[in-house]
């Protein structure tokens, strides 16, 4: 009886051996779950523990944007924080300056040009709020929070994105539009963005590609994509390149103000 029992257990152990040598050879991206690569492409940005110590983002940024057949220069600054945007923006259109001020803040819009102060109608304050939503789920930490509202994701398999092997994710929120993310293999970088987006300046739904390229290391530790390039129906729309990046703690409250 003694020696059985003895033998039992050798036996068992050489089966839980050989299972786990077997088990590193098989590769562990094979197990890869849409939580687990989520929570590896926010590790290899650095960004969880950043978050709880600074709230607000200030981007300088200079660009192309693409109307009509027309390469349009832009320039300015951008800064977010929470449910609030506020972007500052200089375009340059044949020869000339045009400066313009959008403000969001959780729910009500503004934009000031040429000195005049404008309320947005509904429609563009609804594609807004869609681009927040949009931002808040490619920034991938609401993904990983348990709450009663948490996006649903649904795994995409394995794919070939320009020169490489990317997994992509995509995320169902309720009452909104699906996101498709797509992560690099390698350096688990979030390096592309599929969605259907309001556009405004032509008053109709379009598809969204945005791919996210040059990934940089800030001193604070976080690594983000300094080139963004954003194509609507396929064709160029906006190419930005983030030439300054400033993490706040907080942000002052009356840069989301309504402007005077």
């Amino acid at each position: 009886m003694r020696w059985g029992y003895l033998q039992s257990i050798v036996i068992l152990t050489v089966v839980i051996q050989a299972a786990r040598a077997e088990e590193k050879l098989i590769d562990p991206t094979k197990r890869m779950t849409p939580e687990r690569l989520v929570r590896r492409a926010v590790m290899a940005r650095g960004a969880k523990k950043l978050l709880s110590q600074f709230k607000g983002v200030e981007d300088h940024v200079e660009g192309v944007y693409h109307l009509r057949g027309q390469k349009i220069q832009i320039g300015g600054k951008s800064f977010r924080q929470s449910s609030c945007s506020r972007t500052e923006m200089i375009l340059k259109v044949a020869g000339q300056e045009i400066t313009g001020l959008v403000i969001y803040n959780n729910g009500q819009a503004w934009m000031k040009r040429n000195g005049q102060i404008t309320e947005l109608p509904e429609q563009q304050v609804q594609a807004m709020r869609e681009e927040m939503a949009l931002s808040k789920i490619t920034g991938l930490n609401v993904l990983l929070k348990k709450t009663k509202n948490q996006p649903s994701m649904r795994w995409l398999g394995e794919s070939k994105f320009e020169d490489r092997v990317v997994y992509g994710v995509e995320v169902q929120r309720k009452g909104k539009k699906k996101v498709s993310l797509y992560i690099d293999k390698k350096t688990f970088h979030l390096v592309r963005i599929v969605s259907s987006v309001f556009d405004t300046t032509r008053s109709k739904e379009m598809s969204q590609e945005v791919i996210l390229k040059d990934y940089t290391r800030h001193s604070t530790g976080l690594v983000y994509p300094k080139t963004t390039i954003m194509k609507r129906g396929g064709q160029p729309f906006m190419t930005t390149k983030v030439v300054k990046k400033v993490l706040h703690k907080k942000l002052d409250d009356a840069l989301f103000a309504k402007p005077k």
